[in-house]
């Protein structure tokens, strides 16, 4: 629920992890009060997932963190292969 923090409005945004076809919803989300910083922490988060995807072996680059504000609506969406820039050679 949207409120009023140290003069700001806090606005609950939930970061859902697609994959192709499939979603896996964010349940519980994050107070945010500087909407500008949604796309700092979109980025975070995919490299996050990278990173641990990295120790297993495997990285997905086919994700997206798709960022929903409290009615539903999509704010952001980052693509992981956005997120990293992958070098070889």
């Amino acid at each position: 629920m949207s409120g009023r923090h140290s003069g700001r409005y806090v606005v609950r945004y939930y970061f859902h992890l697609r994959d192709g076809g499939e979603r896996l919803l964010d349940p519980q989300g994050v107070d945010v009060d500087d909407p500008a910083q949604l796309e700092r922490m979109a980025l975070k988060e995919a490299r996050a997932v990278v990173s641990q995807e990295a120790l297993e072996g495997e990285i997905n680059l086919r994700q997206r963190i798709e960022i929903e504000d409290e009615a539903g609506k999509l704010v952001h969406s980052l693509s992981f292969a956005d997120a990293v820039r992958i070098m070889a050679d």
